[in-house]
């Protein structure tokens, strides 16, 4: 069970770190965007992947995150 959690928590962190490097291209588009700087056709194509997979993403980590918490309140069965 030990394994499984720290297996869950490790799963978590990457969707985590996968979420804010998300959230990082989009603000520095967005800022591009607000500077007058011109956004190519295959960064604007990424943008929207990534809006699009945002959502997603968050969803995921979130549940790993509560699968992590629920095997590591488990009590141990005793056999």
């Amino acid at each position: 069970m030990r394994e499984l959690e720290t297996r869950l928590g490790d799963m978590a962190k990457q969707a985590l770190e996968l979420l804010k490097t998300m959230e990082v291209v989009r603000m520095e588009a967005n800022e591009a965007r607000l500077a007058g700087t011109g956004v190519e056709p295959v960064e604007r194509l990424l943008l929207h992947l990534i809006i699009e997979e945002e959502g997603a993403v968050r969803s995921v980590a979130r549940n790993l995150a509560t699968w992590q918490h629920l095997t590591c309140h488990q009590p141990e069965s005793v056999e």
